[in-house]
């Protein structure tokens, strides 16, 4: 992961991508968290979720509470959460 000079107050350099990066205090990149077949089960779950139509005519996929950004509203009562 790799951030313009501008926004970097501290860089640090890794010896294993040699690509300067910016260091933040307690985060870590943990590089292949997932199996790959953990990966594509996420994947397959993602991909299962419908797609619906936006206000805007775009397709996306709702996760979470219903949101009105125009009216600046949401709606908790039909949420019950994702269980994995």
């Amino acid at each position: 992961m790799s951030w313009p000079h501008t926004l970097a107050s501290t860089l640090c350099s890794s010896s294993a991508q040699e690509v300067e990066s910016i260091c933040i205090d307690g985060l870590f990149v943990v590089y292949d968290f997932l199996t790959e077949g953990e990966e594509a089960d996420i994947m397959e779950m993602i991909d299962g979720v419908d797609w619906m139509l936006s206000q805007s005519g775009r397709r996306k996929q709702d996760y979470g509470p219903k949101v009105n950004f125009k009216h600046k509203k949401v709606k908790t009562d039909t949420f019950v959460g994702t269980f994995i």
